[in-house]
C-alpha cells in the first residue's frame, strides 16, 4: 500500500503523515514513512527547485515507492507532487494506491510558514515557490482533498485519511 499525502508547503502533510504512519505500523510493522525534504538530502541536495530539478525529484520519489511496492512494503509518503502525470502513473501501477490532498489557503499557509519559504518570497528572496510562481495543478483524482485549517485539526485529518484506506 502506497500513500501520498500531497499539498502545498505548510498544508500540514508531515504532521498528518507521521500521525499516519505511527497508527498503521502499529498494524503493520512492513511500513516506512517518507518525506519530500528528507529525501532531497538523502540524494544529496544537488536538485534546486526549478520545476526540471522537482520533475526529477518527483521522479526519484516514485521510483523509491515503485521499488518498496514491489517489495510489498507500505509506505507513507508526504510529497508536494506537482505533476498529475506522475499521480496518473502511481495511481496505475502501484498495487494498492491512495492519495491524499490537503489544501488550505496561502493565508493560512503564510501563519504557518515554518521552513520561512513564504516570508522569503515576498520578500524577493527566494523563487520556484509552489503555489506562487509555480503553479500547484488540481492533482490527479486524488482519494480526498481536505481542508487542512479551521476545525479540521491534524488528529481530524487522520481520522478522514484512516476511514478512507480502511
Amino acid at each position: 500500500m502506497i500513500i501520498w499525502i500531497i499539498g502545498l508547503s505548510g498544508s500540514g502533510k508531515t504532521t498528518v503523515g507521521k500521525l499516519l504512519f505511527k497508527k498503521i505500523k502499529k498494524r503493520k510493522t512492513n511500513t516506512v514513512f517518507l518525506d519530500g525534504d528528507n529525501l532531497r538530502v538523502v540524494w544529496g541536495n544537488k536538485l534546486g527547485h526549478r520545476i526540471s530539478d522537482r520533475k526529477e525529484n518527483a521522479l526519484r520519489i516514485y521510483s523509491l515507492c515503485k521499488l518498496l511496492d514491489e517489495q510489498k512494503i507500505n509506505v507513507v509518503c508526504c510529497i508536494l507532487s506537482i505533476f498529475p502525470s506522475i499521480q496518473k502513473k502511481a495511481r496505475k501501477n502501484f498495487r494498492k494506491y491512495y492519495q491524499f490532498h490537503l489544501s488550505a489557503p496561502i493565508d493560512e499557509l503564510k501563519k504557518r510558514d515554518t521552513k520561512k519559504i513564504y516570508k522569503k518570497y515576498f520578500k524577493n528572496k527566494l523563487k520556484n515557490v509552489v503555489g506562487l510562481d509555480i503553479p500547484f495543478p488540481k492533482p490527479y483524482k486524488s482519494d480526498l482533498t481536505i481542508d487542512s485549517f479551521g476545525k479540521n485539526t491534524p488528529k481530524e485529518i487522520l481520522k478522514k485519511i484512516y476511514s478512507k484506506i480502511n
